[in-house]
């Protein structure tokens, strides 16, 4: 009998290529792909691994792009991180698993994900242009240790923060429809920059940035982070939204959620972090 993850009728071809003829692809589609990490220029997502794969084709475009960005990886990688994307545009990315033959399975549905712009931690002073838009739904951070210039654009359920030492002033061109703006003058560390290098210490560092526990749950999950956190929403794969909820203070680290009242299965939460990072977590209610 055909294992679960392969599409061969017939088991009558070599073990290594789970039972099928050698010209014939036999595995299925990549299962759970979904983000992990999200900022300005990356996007980090993960999978799980199919049994029998011989590495993975992991690709990306701009909707807008006819061709796609394409990345060979090797067998049983169950993670890749997509760099160089630009700010306020809309990809869409997809992973194959590779065979033995040289051949792929088929495509997963894919995933869109619109790129938005984060911003650096602690500069000594920043200029937000009069071409940067923020489109609604999403807070944006922005710091710096002694002034913010901001001339830029912020629209319906847009929420702009601005922290900055010394002063923050709205030139010209600066506009809102519907959005709110938030300006305070308070200290802001350097201390806190992050300079990654390689995708596995960008994995490393979500690993140890948002901690869950315990996790499977039956009731409540703590969550607790390194980095201050700006808002959370908990939904799942399918898209609904179960909790969505913005930091009451400026300095929240922890948080914790009741899911007693859940139904049993898999949830994903999505944290953003005051530097305008997402991480998203699974967790497994019982």
């Amino acid at each position: 009998m055909p294992d679960s993850q392969d599409n061969c009728p017939n088991e009558v071809g070599p073990a290594s290529n789970n039972g099928c003829p050698e010209n014939i692809c036999a595995l299925n589609d990549v299962k759970s792909f979904g983000p992990i990490y999200e900022s300005s220029t990356k996007i980090g997502f993960d999978w799980d691994n199919l049994q029998g794969n011989n590495g993975y084709v992991f690709e990306y475009k701009p909707l807008s792009a006819s061709s796609w960005s394409s990345v060979i990886l090797p067998v049983n990688t169950t993670n890749y991180f997509a760099s160089n994307l630009q700010p306020e545009t809309s990809y869409r990315f997809r992973i194959a698993a590779k065979c033995v033959n040289g051949s792929k399975g088929p495509w997963n549905n894919g995933y869109d994900i619109f790129v938005y712009t984060t911003y650096p931690n602690c500069p000594e002073n920043y200029t937000v242009p009069a071409s940067q838009q923020h489109p609604g739904g999403r807070t944006y951070i922005i710091n710096a240790i002694n002034t913010i210039n901001f001339y830029g654009s912020l629209y319906t359920n847009a929420i702009v923060e601005c922290y900055a030492g010394n002063s923050i002033i709205l030139g010209n061109g600066f506009r809102t429809s519907g959005g709110e703006f938030i300006g305070k003058i308070q200290e802001c560390s350097s201390s806190s920059n992050k300079t990654v290098g390689t995708f596995q210490r960008i994995n490393d560092e979500i690993e140890n940035i948002i901690k869950l526990y315990p996790n499977p749950t039956s009731s409540i999950i703590n969550i607790s982070s390194t980095e201050n956190i700006a808002s959370w929403v908990l939904g799942n794969n399918f898209g609904t939204i179960y909790i969505k909820e913005n930091a009451k203070y400026q300095d929240v680290r922890s948080f914790s959620l009741n899911l007693s009242d859940y139904p049993t299965g898999m949830y994903i939460l999505k944290t953003t972090l005051k530097n305008g990072e997402v991480i998203s977590k699974k967790i497994i209610k019982e």
